[in-house]
């Protein structure tokens, strides 16, 4: 796992916290989607529809999370990260997935 200046702009995660079954918010897409950890949007990756590489170059959100199998990438390194600032959304995500 690569070291990531990025994860610097993670954002806490939202009261309502990681819903790892919700459907891409652009297509409607439930298979293969990420959540940003920036603005906590949910959207599909490079194996459906690309929304959130889309929404990664147009925002500059660059930390996502799979809500698939729980790991965390980052577009600008163009690499998976793994660090304390992804940590709390990684464990939201997990509740979510697999209960608490």
């Amino acid at each position: 796992m690569a070291k990531c200046d990025h994860s610097e702009a993670v954002q806490p995660v939202p009261e309502s916290g990681v819903n790892v079954s919700a459907s891409c918010e652009d297509c409607g897409n439930k298979d293969e989607n990420w959540v940003c950890l920036h603005c906590y949007k949910t959207l599909c990756g490079r194996f459906a529809k690309e929304h959130m590489l889309q929404h990664s170059s147009a925002a500059g959100h660059q930390v996502v999370l799979s809500a698939a199998d729980l790991s965390t990438w980052c577009y600008g390194c163009d690499s998976y990260v793994d660090n304390d600032k992804t940590q709390a959304a990684k464990d939201s995500a997990h509740a979510s997935k697999f209960g608490n």
